[in-house]
């Protein structure tokens, strides 16, 4: 695994560990579907 640093403000912090922190996230991420290219932008 790796680190990845981010920004958040204290309560968001303290949602997220009630969320489950870093296994929420790479949950979600998991579930996620990968986004779409789109051209023309």
């Amino acid at each position: 695994m790796v680190v990845v640093p981010m920004r958040m403000t204290p309560s968001q912090r303290e949602k997220l560990a009630r969320m489950g922190g870093a296994g929420w996230v790479r949950d979600r991420i998991d579930e996620a579907p990968e986004p779409t290219e789109t051209s023309g932008e």
